[in-house]
Order: C-alpha cells, then structure tokens, then sequence
C-alpha cells in the first residue's frame, strides 16, 4: 500500500547560506558542486529512483537561478516540479508552511543542502506509517564530533521517538545527527 500512494515531497532551497561565505554570493548552496554535480542533484536523484514524481521546490525570488537548473537538468525525466517563492527569509518552519497548498496527505521534506546517501528512504518511510506519527526525522550516529557540533545532536528515547534536539551544540552529548529528510502528516501546519 505505501508504495501505491501518491506521495508528496517538497525541496526547501530558499536559505542564503551564510555559513559558506563568499561561495554562496557566487550561486545558491543547493547548487554548490560536490564531485562534479550539484549538491540538488544528488538528492532529486534519489527520490527519482525511488519513483517519486511529484515534488514542490520552496525558492527565495533570488534563486531563479535553481528553477532554470532543475527545468533543464530534469526535463526528461517523469518528475512534476512545482515552485514557491518565500519571499521573507524566516526560517525552515516557514519554508515547509509554502507546502500546505500543495501537499493532499503525507509528504516528505528533503533540504535542498543536505548531502545524505543511502537507500534506507523506503524503511523511514515503513517506520513512519508503523508509528503513525505526525513528523519523523532521519538521523544517523555521527562519529566525527567536529561534524556534530556543526550541524545538530538528536537524543531519542528507547521507543525511539525525539527527546531534544541541540542545533550546533558546543559539547555533544550524544552521538546521534539529524539528517535533513523528515516525514510529515498535513497535521504539521497545526503546530508551524
């Protein structure tokens, strides 16, 4: 059943990245290269091999410049790209609230700068539906503690299920990072 379902996914890429300095006034950070494609493109990639074709990528007016990169790297592909503009810079929460209009259920928030590898999507998506909870985020155990302090630490209790999460924390307690995919019900725009 869970592979029959339309399924929505929405690509927030309205960040500045200030984080990168000077390389993000040459070109927006999903479209940084890593190896010799995009760091967008890896991620559209993996939603393509798994057959999703409906994705909504959220733009600052800034960024036409990705809109044109997707619209032509992608136009043979089976994907329907839609597109929303943020036009104030306010946050990821904020980003995934353009989605409302869009999304009929489920969906998925994959950040337009996240670079994580692996072809575990379908079994979050499994858990997601086996816990039937309103948001899921993925997470892997980070053993690079530099890496850790840059991005976020996740605790989790036994049932696995968010117990804090500390975005750039100076002393790690925790080894486990949050990953930028998260699975969402439309109960989310409750709670944003």
């Amino acid at each position: 059943a869970l592979a029959a379902q339309r399924l929505e996914i929405t690509i927030p890429v309205a960040g500045d990245g200030q984080r990168f300095g000077y390389l993000s006034q040459l070109l927006p950070k999903c479209l940084l290269p890593i190896w010799n494609q995009p760091i967008l493109y890896y991620g559209i990639h993996t939603l393509l091999q798994m057959g999703i074709n409906d994705i909504l990528i959220i733009l600052n007016p800034k960024q036409d410049i990705v809109k044109k990169y997707v619209q032509e790297e992608f136009y043979k592909s089976d994907i329907h790209f839609s597109f929303q503009y943020q036009e104030e810079l306010n946050g990821t929460a904020k980003a995934i609230l353009k989605a409302e209009e869009f999304v009929e259920d489920e969906f998925v928030v994959v950040l337009g700068d996240d670079f994580t590898q692996g072809n575990h999507l379908h079994e979050f998506l499994i858990f997601a539906h086996e816990k039937q909870v309103i948001a899921v985020q993925t997470v892997i155990e980070e053993e690079n503690l530099n890496t850790l302090k840059q991005t976020c630490a996740i605790k989790m209790d036994q049932n696995h299920f968010i117990e804090t999460i500390v975005e750039k924390p100076t002393h790690p307690t925790v080894s486990l990072r949050g990953c930028g995919i998260y699975f969402f019900t439309q109960n989310i725009f409750s709670f944003i």
